[in-house]
């Protein structure tokens, strides 16, 4: 009679899976028409469909391939090899950088979507490593598989080596996965694969997306640079210096200036269409109020590449072209008062202006709406403050998150009164078109505070030459 019933029992099995899992897919249901979410569901296990559709995620369209390397290094035994992993798919580049301080600093992060596959690969004078990152379904698991695969110039790496292949044990092991070694003859090279089973939270390509950014940091981390330094790496921005640190998550429109073929990324923000990069424009043949009246940062060109170029205030509205109109010529820009300035074209390109004050004003109700405030440490103190930061670039500021795709660099600015270039890498400022008697308008921005400031003369003899910004008539 016992067997009977466990006969019974194992015939019945599969209709009782079918039963549970029927019944979860109703109860799954009812959550998502509740308003909760597939992902949300899947955070409890016994949620049996929401999690089935989240590990559907993990099995990938192409399956990753494998070949067998022979291990070359001196002193290996014949018969030492290894298993690489070799991607199938079609690669796209999620991120890359070069140390442009260095002979040897090269960091990519590669995307393989079909075969569910991330690798960060980096470059160094001394080094050369690939950490790779494989996901797949097994069974009710997902299954992440690390790799760390790394060559060392010379015997005296040893100890780096044998650090790092510390780091990657004991990483492993932290996270409940367990560690292979490939080789396991030496440190000249490692060969170092972590496996570990989950119950996944997020889908494939949500892992992997956190996984790039955490390879990015790892990267900076090799290189001995700073985030917020390296910029976002986004293959539309490859070209320019300054598109680099622009916000990936925005859709950005372009605009040439035909007077030097200069391309200039642009942003829409409410009913305003902005250039989100300083104007860089140089001709003082065909714009003679440029002649000795516009500066790169430390006279080095690659500044003006970066942040564009700074120009007194005269320059910015064209004084030259102004004092020349032959229907109405007006002597601006030496500390004489005259004609009220709107939609002024200035040193823009055709079909733009020079902002007016209410524009910038505009962009402070921008900065200010519903801000998200970042808390700022004052070192002297250990008190925090708090400053709006999204005009900001997420990138060379201390601060920045760019919301609205603006993405202002810390350009600094030049006093010509004194030949002094001043406070690169903390400040902001670009000119606005207004103006009264010996001061005008400008945009001001600092690592810790947003202003607009009213105390910088126009008078040529006075401080400031800044950066400018222009917006579509």
């Amino acid at each position: 009679m016992r067997k009977f019933f466990l006969v019974l029992s194992l015939w019945l099995s599969p209709f009782l899976l079918f039963f549970t899992l029927v019944t979860a897919c109703s109860e799954s249901e009812k959550k998502v028409a509740s308003g909760y979410t597939e992902e949300q569901n899947a955070w409890d296990i016994q949620d049996t469909v929401a999690y089935l559709k989240l590990l559907k995620t993990w099995e990938p369209a192409q399956p990753v391939d494998s070949s067998r390397e022979e291990l070359t290094i001196l002193g290996a035994p014949e018969d030492a090899f290894w298993y690489d992993i070799v991607f199938l798919s079609d690669a796209s580049k999620h991120y890359a950088y070069a140390n442009p301080k260095g002979p040897v600093g090269i960091c990519d992060v590669i995307v393989y979507s079909d075969e569910n596959g991330i690798r960060l690969m980096v470059n160094l004078d001394s080094t050369m490593e690939y950490y790779t990152q494989v996901l797949r379904r097994d069974s009710m698991f997902a299954v992440v598989t690390d790799r760390l695969d790394k060559t060392y110039e010379n015997r005296n790496s040893i100890a780096a080596c044998g650090e790092d292949s510390l780091a990657f044990v004991e990483q492993c092991e932290a996270s409940k996965g367990t560690v292979v070694d490939q080789l396991g003859i030496g440190c000249m090279e490692l060969h170092l694969i972590c496996t570990k089973e989950i119950m996944p939270k997020k889908t494939a390509s949500e892992f992997l997306d956190s996984t790039a950014k955490e390879m990015k940091a790892r990267c900076a981390d090799a290189m001995g640079v700073s985030l917020n330094v390296m910029g976002n790496g986004d293959e539309r921005f490859i070209g320019k210096a300054p598109w680099r640190y622009m916000n990936p998550e925005i859709s950005y429109g372009e605009v040439v200036d035909e007077r030097d073929g200069q391309v200039y990324k642009t942003v829409t923000i409410d009913s305003l269409v902005w250039m989100a990069e300083n104007l860089n424009y140089a001709d003082s043949v065909s714009t003679p109020s440029l002649l000795g009246k516009s500066w790169c940062y430390n006279n080095e060109p690659d500044s003006c590449a970066k942040y564009g170029r700074f120009y007194t205030w005269g320059a910015a509205i064209d004084s030259v072209a102004l004092a020349n109109d032959p229907e109405n010529p007006q002597q601006c820009g030496n500390g004489t008062y005259c004609r009220e300035l709107s939609n002024l074209q200035g040193l823009c390109m055709e079909g733009w202006h020079l902002p007016s004050s209410a524009e910038l004003n505009f962009l402070d109700d921008v900065a200010s709406r519903g801000t998200p405030t970042v808390a700022i440490v004052d070192e002297k103190t250990d008190d925090p403050t708090y400053g709006p930061s999204t005009l900001r670039s997420a990138y060379l500021w201390n601060y920045g998150i760019d919301t609205y795709g603006l993405s202002l660099l810390p350009a600094g600015y030049y006093l010509f009164d004194t030949d002094s270039f001043e406070r690169n890498g903390s400040v902001a400022f670009f000119w606005s078109l207004d103006y009264a008697e010996e001061y005008a308008w400008m945009f001001t921005m600092y690592d810790e505070k947003f202003s607009f400031n009213t105390h910088v003369g126009i008078n040529e003899k006075y401080m400031y030459a800044i950066s400018i910004r222009c917006v579509k008539d």
